[in-house]
């Protein structure tokens, strides 16, 4: 039994995130994107250089050298990469695993932005925890509403609504608010609960920021009795 738990333990070793040395070289031509559509942020490692670039107006591509001390990635000379239209604004980034993100199962902590690497998606059907509730992971898909519906930050009829507006195509005319049409559900609650004279699941979506629409957070929760695949 004694075997067991010691090939047990070396397995978990060697699963173990890597930290140093071995974290640089884990890195190495690996990307990581705040978000997976829309205007984004991206950050590449080639060698000792971290490269970053906006996808978006006014993006411009930068790049500086890094260490890696533990977990935690070190930027030299983080001013070269915190010019306008750069992606990155701090010298320092902390690898983190994100067991519960419907995303990707590691990340890049930096500042206030979480940086995924969408090469590790989260798996399909497993249960997680997102906004204090149980949740269960799905493929993404593209999906729209069938009617008007409140964005909110928890899946709850009281959870605050998440402000957007988006013009048409051709950006005339008065903004509208409220979700914008077409987005990507990632997970839906663990169980369906009912609001109002509905029995549904509310459903985690992302919503992709463009010249024509933002939201406060492109990441929230909308009731699933709206909520269909996009047509083509």
């Amino acid at each position: 039994m004694k075997y067991i738990f010691a090939f047990f333990g070396s397995l978990i070793a060697l699963l173990a995130a890597p930290e140093g040395e071995a974290l640089k070289a884990y890195l190495q031509h690996k990307t990581f994107v705040d978000a997976p559509a829309g205007n984004y942020h991206e950050l590449k490692f080639e060698g000792d250089k971290i490269e970053t670039q906006t996808f978006g107006p006014g993006g411009v591509p930068c790049s500086a050298r890094f260490s890696v001390s533990g977990k935690v990635l070190r930027v030299k000379n983080p001013g070269s990469v915190s010019g306008d239209g750069c992606a990155l604004h701090t010298d320092k980034c902390t690898f983190l695993e994100t067991p519960d993100s419907p995303l990707s199962v590691e990340a890049l902590q930096c500042e206030n932005s979480l940086f995924f690497n969408m090469d590790k998606p989260a798996p399909l059907g497993k249960e997680i925890r997102l906004d204090g509730a149980a949740a269960i992971t799905l493929k993404p898909g593209p999906n729209e509403l069938t009617t008007a519906a409140v964005f909110r930050k928890k899946p709850a009829k009281s959870g605050a609504a998440i402000q957007c507006t988006y013009y048409n195509a051709e950006m005339n005319g008065n903004p509208k608010t409220g979700l914008p049409p077409g987005f990507t559900v990632y997970a839906r609650t663990k169980d369906k609960v009912k609001v109002d004279k509905w029995e549904n699941y509310w459903y985690y979506v992302f919503s992709p920021s463009y010249d024509t629409q933002t939201c406060n957070s492109q990441f929230g929760w909308v009731f699933g009795e709206f909520v269909r695949p996009r047509r083509k």
